[in-house]
């Protein structure tokens, strides 16, 4: 217990401080930073977000209930490059004040977890993402994930840092689901709002690609994002990245 208080106060102290600098050494704009009043955004990209054979590629079993896919650096900067062209770039740049480094990404399948055996596999109970930024973004890519059946990424959307169990009322979420034509993406605040990965229910599977973004003073690419896509995501990103190369989004 001692140390979990430690941790909660490391990570407080982390996310304060690193969200503070981050305001005053990269926004693009402030007026737009400090008048920021949500959690959570979508754009509909106008053309195919991709059409990709998901057979064609290694696909690495996590654990029990969750496996994600490996993918050469060619194609996990296509997908970079595909997802956030340059009109989504200007729009999250409008949106949050920002411009970002991607410091992660990972495409992966989760699965169902039998009641017998619920636990926290990934991410599927409620939670803050503590050792980050306020203003850490998250891009997230449904992928067929057309009802809650198939386990979609849920928030908690009205009094999002309020949570008094791990059932509040279903008005108060909101689902990231795909659309009809799949050209749906996501943006939140993982430090700004609870949120969890749902579980599908049994014979059904939730297939989603998700980037970090951090602050930062252009958009690029973090160049060890290929070597991370089967690991952790990162934490303390800030002091983790700190000595990582760049390359530039375009």
């Amino acid at each position: 217990m001692f140390l979990k208080n430690i941790y909660r106060i490391v990570c407080f102290l982390y996310r304060n401080i690193s969200t503070f600098l981050q305001i005053y050494i990269f926004p693009k704009s402030k007026k737009k930073i400090f008048n920021r009043n949500f959690v959570y955004f979508s754009y509909k990209e106008k053309n195919d977000l991709f059409r990709v054979n998901l057979d064609e590629f290694i696909y690495e079993k996590k654990n029990d209930f969750q496996s994600i896919f490996i993918f050469d650096e060619n194609k996990i900067k296509f997908f970079i490059k595909k997802i956030l062209n340059k009109n989504f770039r200007d729009f999250i740049t409008n949106k949050t004040g920002f411009v970002y480094s991607i410091d992660y990404f990972s495409f992966y399948r989760n699965f169902h977890i039998p009641n017998n055996q619920m636990r926290s596999v990934y991410a599927n109970f409620f939670h803050l993402d503590k050792p980050y930024s306020k203003n850490m973004l998250k891009i997230i890519v449904p992928i067929s994930v057309t009802s809650f059946r198939e386990g979609p990424l849920i928030i908690k959307k009205s009094k999002p840092l309020v949570l008094k169990n791990q059932e509040p009322n279903q008005d108060d979420l909101f689902s990231f689901l795909s659309n009809k034509k799949e050209n749906i993406i996501y943006a939140f605040h993982p430090s700004k709002c609870f949120h969890k990965a749902s579980v599908p229910i049994k014979d059904k599977f939730c297939t989603q690609i998700m980037m970090q973004l951090n602050p930062s003073d252009k958009w690029k690419i973090n160049s060890k994002i290929f070597d991370k896509q089967d690991k952790q995501e990162p934490k303390f990103p800030e002091l983790i990245n700190i000595f990582d190369s760049y390359k530039p989004i375009a």
